[in-house]
């Protein structure tokens, strides 16, 4: 428990959980803003639709997403980390594009 209780420390001490999740949250609302979603970003979670032959190029390029059948055919769930970064987002916010 010692070992597991030392992580948490590190991570609740000088609000370090707060700013990883402004940034995880920044990165979300940077790809909501460059994407068509079909839910308003809330969080560090993007919900967008992607043809089957966008998603399968997207993932051919190395980009990785959700399907989410929750939300209709072809919706995807994007999921933002907070290490995540701008060029990460706005490589995929191109690629979307020129695929479409």
């Amino acid at each position: 428990m010692r070992f597991l209780s030392a992580q948490f420390e590190a991570y609740l001490a000088d609000d370090l959980w707060l700013r990883n999740a402004r940034r995880a949250n920044a990165a979300a609302q940077r790809l909501g803003r460059g994407l068509e979603v079909l839910r308003p970003v809330e969080a560090n979670v993007v919900f967008v639709r992607f043809e089957p032959r966008v998603a399968a190029a997207l993932r051919a390029e190395g980009f990785e997403f959700y399907e989410w059948p929750l939300f209709g055919p072809d919706a995807m769930r994007l999921v933002c980390g907070f290490g995540t970064t701008d060029a990460e987002v706005d490589a995929l916010i191109a690629a979307v594009r020129r695929l479409t």
